[in-house]
């Protein structure tokens, strides 16, 4: 968001983690919900496992105009960013918008939000 504003903001931490794209989400917990299995199970989300600098590089090429505004410490996150998928899941073959697009789109998507003045920076975060 702050990149689609045209301001600096520093992500407090870096390395790898799991993305997933909304759109995605959504489409593995439709599968999830028609799925027939049997008691309740707990499953693992498909995703692109990408690296902080690779999250600036998609964010810079979807906003040119930010390059250089955007940053990230080295402080990793304590989750996996390699997690075990089975190929028995009931979202199994749920969909994985590649890294790129989906940062793309996230970013139409703020932009249209901060055109029709629904995207306020202020009440998320971003100080003015």
């Amino acid at each position: 968001m702050a990149a689609v504003f045209g301001r600096p903001f520093a992500i407090p931490f870096g390395g790898k983690t799991i993305y997933n794209y909304a759109e995605d989400t959504a489409a593995a917990c439709i599968m999830a919900s028609r799925a027939k299995v049997a008691g309740a199970q707990v499953v693992n989300l498909p995703g692109s496992t990408v690296d902080m600098s690779e999250v600036v590089a998609a964010i810079e090429a979807a906003v040119p105009e930010a390059r250089g505004l955007i940053t990230y410490g080295e402080t990793t996150l304590p989750f996996p960013h390699d997690i075990e998928l089975d190929p028995a899941s009931p979202v199994a073959g749920a969909p994985v918008t590649p890294f790129e697009e989906a940062t793309a789109l996230t970013v139409a998507l703020f932009r249209a939000a901060r055109d029709a003045g629904r995207l306020v920076p202020a009440e998320h975060g971003l100080p003015d």
